[in-house]
């Protein structure tokens, strides 16, 4: 079984001989990936009017003989930030962080997937609701 990211409307029989790095070309909005930070207070990241933050905790490792903090996110704030919707899709190992419709000013909270170290973020207008 293969899985497919679609991030047009149609999927046409040249989609499936075109190299993935054409398909993002072809995406309509913003595409950004985004790392994940490691480090205690990270700055907020904004990527077409959409604000990513981070909310960090630690655990406790042991790192040659000693305890030390080793900082990770817990989890990841989107924010609406322009005048009109836009449709965020924020997408780690194939599986969607974020994937909703956001109103101007909507801020939502989502549990960072354990394991991931970067995602991608695609920000696009609202016109019908699709990507």
């Amino acid at each position: 079984m293969t899985d497919v990211f679609c991030t047009g409307r149609r999927i046409t029989s040249w989609d499936e001989t075109v190299p993935s790095s054409e398909l993002e070309k072809r995406v309509s909005g913003s595409q950004a990936t985004i790392r994940l930070p490691t480090e205690p207070s990270p700055a907020s990241i904004v990527i077409a009017g959409i604000t990513v933050s981070f909310i960090m905790t630690y655990r406790w490792v042991e790192r040659q003989g000693l305890n030390a903090k080793q900082y990770y996110v817990q989890y990841v704030k989107f924010r609406n930030r322009n005048s009109e919707r836009k449709l965020v899709q924020a997408v780690a190992n194939g599986a969607f962080i974020q994937d909703r419709l956001m109103e101007s000013g909507f801020e939502q909270t989502r549990d960072a997937p354990e394991g991931i170290t970067n995602f991608v973020l695609t920000v696009a207008d609202s016109r019908d609701g699709e990507l």
